[in-house]
């Protein structure tokens, strides 16, 4: 995933920037969920066409457990998840593509790592601030510094978001030459 990108004007090697994360590298987070969810759906579908009737132990039918409320819960699962998962990943790799997400460039400040896996790291650029976790929902980078995400405070990154989300992480290369 990580790749270099050197920036030239009139021959001349200005910044060079390693790319760290990009949501359409990365894929969609999360995306494996509503394909789960639609064969629980399918399954429960064929169930109903068949004109099954599910018991419960002792082979008394209970209202509310059957295949077609089972169809229709989970149908209405997948379509939320759907939505949530690839909408929101559709969405973010469309403005990166477009160039209608908003990009800054500068140095990390207040920078707090996580001290587990299941707490927010966030930090600072140029006045903005940004926050993320392991398992928070949204789309967008989400990789810890204990999981080897390369940002401390100092660190000269660019990166381009929208909303909360990151979708491009790059971090500026040391390049003796460029001194």
């Amino acid at each position: 995933m990580k790749q270099a990108i050197d920036f030239h004007i009139d021959g001349t090697k200005y910044v060079s920037f390693e790319v760290i994360y990009s949501i359409e590298q990365a894929g969609c987070r999360y995306g494996v969920l509503p394909v789960v969810l639609g064969a629980l759906t399918a399954y429960s579908a064929i169930e109903w066409y068949r004109g099954k009737q599910w018991t419960l132990p002792g082979g008394v039918a209970q209202p509310g457990y059957s295949p077609r409320s089972s169809f229709i819960f989970f149908a209405l699962l997948t379509f939320i998840t759907f939505v949530l998962t690839w909408g929101g990943y559709y969405s973010l790799a469309r403005a990166l593509r477009n160039g209608t997400a908003t990009t800054l460039e500068g140095v990390v400040t207040r920078f707090h790592p996580a001290s587990s896996i299941k707490e927010h790291e966030s930090f600072v650029l140029d006045g903005h601030p940004f926050s993320y976790s392991k398992y928070a929902l949204r789309q967008g980078f989400n990789t810890l510094r204990l999981e080897g995400n390369p940002i401390v405070d100092g660190t000269y990154v660019r990166l381009t978001y929208r909303g909360g989300s990151i979708i491009r992480l790059e971090i500026r290369r040391h390049d003796p030459a460029l001194r």
